[in-house]
């Protein structure tokens, strides 16, 4: 399950919302904010770009993405 408010700190960080985050991952807003929401899950690709864009190391990706039942 994702940590949204990790994600979120890192999309503030970077000047980022999920407007024009989404428009940079070529993706519908809505879209995003089910990714966001949990209701759909990130394909890898996804990760790799948001781990791309925001200069994300491992430890923060597998924070953000992968950290169950925290």
């Amino acid at each position: 399950m994702i940590k949204r408010n990790l994600l979120e700190a890192q999309m503030v960080l970077h000047g980022d919302n999920q407007t024009s985050l989404a428009k940079a991952m070529n993706v519908a807003q809505n879209t995003l904010m089910w990714k966001l929401q949990g209701k759909y899950d990130f394909k890898q690709k996804e990760i790799k770009f948001i781990a791309d864009r925001y200069k994300l190391d491992i430890q923060q990706v597998s924070e953000i993405f992968f950290a169950e039942g925290v």
